[in-house]
């Protein structure tokens, strides 16, 4: 098998060409492949950075079968994932799509930012909290925001409006025996869902924000489903925080 990049298209609703797609609850579809002649990406360029969403670049011609599909509106996210030659997939990014230019021989170029970044388009109200610092990370950001995306009414939006912007929880559990007692957290102003982990949970106590892809098996028993885990991982206070710079790739 052949080791390499691998990229899939995972679009919110799946309007046509349906053979191309698999999965029920979240129906995608191979994008890049280097064993697919007719699958292929121009000009991949992937940046990835702690505590930040990243972001990934790349064209597509008419001759790949989804391109159509890329084209058609801009409600889909990409993962992309490296194969190593035993066949094992280690993910790498998921993005959502944010820029679409077209050159005068039809090649497209999408810039997609990582789908960290839906954490700046909502802003949460302001609130004061007296926790270890995950309490707060869960109950005033993550809960919070996950509830932004159901109607007023409280019901769930339609998975097609809903899915790829809701996140699970996950951290290491060492944090909360090196942080025992309740510590105040607070904002004076409405931030967004970002900026409150940022300031208030890793700029402070220092670790790392990332995301990763849920499992398949964790996804099709979710009876909402969720693709998106976001994983807070703590540090010993004793240690300062480094985050390193953005690592800029062309794959």
């Amino acid at each position: 098998m052949t080791s390499g990049y691998l990229v899939y298209f995972y679009p919110y609703e799946v309007v046509g060409q349906s053979l191309l797609f698999t999965g029920s609850n979240y129906p995608h579809a191979l994008l890049h492949s280097p064993e697919m002649p007719d699958r292929f990406l121009l000009d991949m360029q992937l940046e990835l950075a702690s505590c930040k969403s990243g972001s990934f670049k790349f064209g597509i011609v008419s001759e790949n079968p989804l391109y159509s599909e890329l084209r058609r509106s801009f409600r889909w996210e990409v993962l992309v994932f490296f194969r190593n030659r035993t066949g094992a997939e280690r993910f790498l990014f998921g993005g959502y799509p944010v820029q679409r230019e077209t050159d005068i021989y039809g090649i497209t170029t999408f810039t997609c930012d990582g789908v960290m970044g839906y954490l700046n388009q909502v802003y949460l109200p302001a609130f004061r909290s007296v926790s270890v610092p995950i309490g707060t990370f869960y109950s005033q950001v993550v809960l919070q925001y996950n509830r932004e995306m159901r109607d007023i009414s409280g019901t769930i939006r339609s998975r097609a409006q809903k899915r790829h912007r809701t996140f699970h929880i996950t951290y290491s559990t060492a944090w909360d025996t090196e942080h025992p007692d309740g510590i105040t957290r607070d904002t004076a102003k409405s931030l967004t869902a970002m900026d409150v982990l940022q300031t208030r949970l890793v700029d402070y106590f220092g670790g790392e924000l990332s995301v990763q892809k849920m499992s398949d098996a964790i996804i099709e028993r979710a009876k909402d489903p969720i693709l998106w885990a976001l994983n807070y991982r703590g540090q010993p206070s004793s240690t300062t925080s480094t985050n390193p710079s953005p690592n800029a790739s062309t794959i």
